[in-house]
């Protein structure tokens, strides 16, 4: 299941609200009610999220993380990995499977984690933990579009409460 956060919440890409006035109109100044980001801000552009999970490795290695208690080793996370692309056991995984999913993972995809923030990766001792923007991206890595779907004949909410229902919880999640 998704892991529940609290995340400050805007309605632009980059995480702040808009007004309808804009500096130098009466009324204006800034266009932001929400404080500058800071260095401590933990929110994500929504490209960002979106970006970090197209990749199915990268959507996998944090499922593997989440599963193991927010951390594991490179070779278990590769090891897991390629189980699920190659639909074997990790016992009938082949070598050159292992080595395949491995070398990409500590060449490209866990880096692009590391880089925001989402993971903490350690290529020297091959450790990898869930960061501290992970949280951001379980609602989507956890989304359940047939859920989402429901209709009130098959025990979901219809219509604008789908919708509501829908929107309620990635506002609650995450960054608009």
């Amino acid at each position: 299941m998704p892991r529940a956060s609290t995340v400050e919440r805007g309605g632009t890409e980059s995480g702040t609200m808009r007004t309808g006035t804009r500096a130098g109109e009466p009324g204006g100044g800034s266009t932001s009610t929400d404080p500058p980001p800071s260095p401590e801000r933990t929110d994500l552009p929504r490209d960002l999220v979106f970006r970090l999970l197209s990749a199915t490795r990268r959507r996998r290695v944090l499922e593997v993380l989440d599963e193991n208690g927010g951390a594991a080793t490179l070779g278990v996370a590769a090891e897991r990995v390629a189980a699920a692309e190659n639909g074997v056991p990790v016992e009938r995984l082949s070598s050159d499977q292992r080595k395949r999913v491995y070398v990409g993972l500590y060449q490209n995809h866990l880096p692009k984690l590391d880089d925001a923030n989402v993971i903490d990766f350690d290529p020297a001792r091959g450790r990898i933990e869930l960061g501290e923007r992970a949280d951001l991206l379980f609602p989507y890595l956890y989304f359940d579009p047939d859920a989402a779907e429901r209709t009130p004949s098959d025990g979901g909410p219809g219509g604008l409460d789908r919708l509501h229902a829908l929107a309620a919880a990635l506002v609650n999640r995450v960054p608009l």
